[in-house]
């Protein structure tokens, strides 16, 4: 009998051992994107110099650069998304983790052929593009001076370009995915940041700008479907002159819209 109590009562310690060093299963809070829209944007007219130095424009799309023998073609298939576009800028707070950020999501039109050897059966799809940076780098649009091209960098922590190959309604939750994706991965130090480049004129009543980003040392763009360079007379077809992360860049093309519409969009007011 008093072993078979020594056995009940060994076979207890066992269980008590067992659980105090058995790891706990904790799971960490996935991200969650905001359901109010802090700032929107949804319409603005893009600009663009040609060929023949005559301005042309589209609603929401910066058209592509095209001179006017070939002029019939800007709205045909893969001419047809622009340089760059978008249907929709959406300014949100996410929280990831214990800490709440903003967000910033373009909704824009991208598309590709079907066959694309041969350029056939063209398909227009929905993509989403998102930057996630820290709430105080909001901050740096307090430094933006009226009837003035600004340029300001805001520091990425992550981003990443989506295509809603089937159902964009579910974006928010394919951004929240994606995001918790890049959480695991290893950061590499690098140059990266989105870019604001914004040129206010409130007696006119209107804001100029264009939306990108900019990473690694030879400054390679991102965030627009096409790089406007600019020929220099060189010997060689790639002898071109980047205008983006210029002051030139408006001298070529841009977005326009009322002012009303871009400070409420992003606060540029203060």
């Amino acid at each position: 009998m008093k072993s078979k109590t020594l056995s009940i009562i060994a076979s207890v310690l066992i269980l008590i051992s067992s659980d105090a060093l058995a790891q706990e299963r904790t799971s960490k809070s996935l991200p969650k994107i905001g359901s109010e829209i802090k700032g929107q944007l949804i319409k603005a007219t893009g600009w663009l110099l040609n060929p023949e130095a005559q301005w042309v424009s589209r609603q929401n799309r910066i058209p592509v650069f095209l001179d006017n023998k070939s002029k019939i073609l800007i709205d045909y298939e893969k001419y047809s998304v622009g340089l760059d576009n978008f249907i929709s800028y959406q300014l949100r707070d996410i929280k990831i983790q214990d800490s709440t950020y903003s967000i910033l999501i373009k909704k824009y039109n991208w598309g590709q052929y079907r066959y694309s050897a041969i350029e056939q059966d063209w398909m227009t799809l929905t993509n989403v593009i998102f930057y996630v940076f820290q709430k105080s780098e909001m901050a740096k649009l307090k430094n933006i001076k009226q009837d003035s091209i600004n340029l300001i960098k805001i520091n990425i922590l992550y981003s990443s370009d989506i295509i809603l190959w089937i159902n964009n309604g579910t974006y928010l939750s394919d951004i929240e995915n994606e995001i918790v994706k890049q959480i695991g991965e290893e950061k590499t130090e690098k140059e990266n940041y989105l870019v604001l480049h914004i040129a206010p004129y409130k007696s006119k009543k209107i804001v100029q700008f264009q939306i990108y980003y900019s990473y690694d040392k030879y400054k390679t763009l991102g965030g627009i479907l096409g790089e406007h360079k600019i020929d220099i007379g060189g010997e060689y077809s790639w002898d071109k002159k980047q205008i983006y992360l210029t002051n030139d860049l408006f001298k070529y093309c841009y977005f326009e819209t009322d002012y009303t519409s871009f400070n409420n969009f992003l606060k540029i007011d203060n």
